[in-house]
C-alpha cells in the first residue's frame, strides 16, 4: 500500500487535524475531478495524533483516481484534545464467539481491543475492504465500515467489541475471499 500519509504533531499534547486534501498527478499538477477522503477520518477531524506523529490511508475517488500520484495537504484546523499521550496502539484482535483468536481475513464476531498504554485511550475500529488492483494500479481502500462507536479502553486492560449491523454484513460477505483488515485508530 503506498497511500500511508504520516502526520507530525511537533507539540506536547494530542491534536485532533482536520486536513484538506488536493490529488496531484506526476508532473504535480491539480486533478480536480479526483476526490481524496481518509480510512481513519483526517479529512474530518475524527483521527487523533500524539505526540510525534500519526497515520491515515488515503482513498482517491473519481476519473482521474488513477493519475493521483501524490496530495497537498492543508490543515483546516487542529484542535487540542484533552486526553491522556499515550505512545502506543491499542492491540486489534479479530475473534469468534467462542473467543478463539482469528486472522484479519476470517468470519471474526468480536474485535478484542487490548491497551498496553499506562493511559486510557479512546479509539475506533474499522473493517478496511482492499481492491484487488490490476499490476500497474495502486490497492487502497474500497470501502471502510466503522465497527461499533467510540471505545474508551482503561490502561492496561482489554475490550470486547462485538461486530454487529454493516460491519458483520462486511465480514460475513468478504470474509476469506477479499483483502480485508481490521484497524483501530486513535479518535475523539
Amino acid at each position: 500500500m503506498n497511500q500511508l500519509l504520516t502526520i507530525y504533531n511537533d507539540g506536547p499534547t494530542m491534536l485532533a487535524p482536520t486536513l484538506e486534501f488536493t490529488a496531484l498527478d506526476a508532473h504535480r499538477r491539480p486533478l480536480p475531478t479526483v476526490r481524496v477522503t481518509t480510512a481513519y477520518g483526517s479529512e474530518r477531524g475524527e483521527l487523533v495524533i500524539p505526540p510525534g506523529f500519526g497515520t491515515d490511508v488515503l482513498i482517491f475517488t473519481g476519473e482521474e483516481a488513477q493519475a493521483a500520484e501524490d496530495v497537498t495537504v492543508s490543515v483546516r484546523t487542529a484542535e487540542t484534545v484533552n486526553a491522556p499521550r499515550v505512545d502506543i496502539e491499542p492491540v486489534v484482535t479479530p475473534m469468534d464467539d467462542s473467543g478463539r483468536v482469528l486472522d484479519r481475513n476470517s468470519r471474526f464476531t468480536t474485535v478484542s481491543l487490548k491497551n498496553d498504554d499506562s493511559e486510557q485511550m479512546s479509539v475506533r475500529l474499522v473493517y478496511i475492504i482492499w481492491t484487488w488492483p490490476e499490476k500497474d494500479e495502486r490497492q487502497q481502500p474500497d470501502r471502510v465500515v466503522p465497527v461499533g462507536d467510540l471505545v474508551v479502553i482503561p490502561p492496561k486492560q482489554t475490550m470486547l467489541v462485538p461486530v454487529t449491523g454493516e460491519a458483520q454484513a462486511a465480514v460475513a460477505s468478504t470474509a476469506g475471499r477479499i483483502p480485508a483488515s481490521i484497524k483501530a485508530y486513535l479518535s475523539r
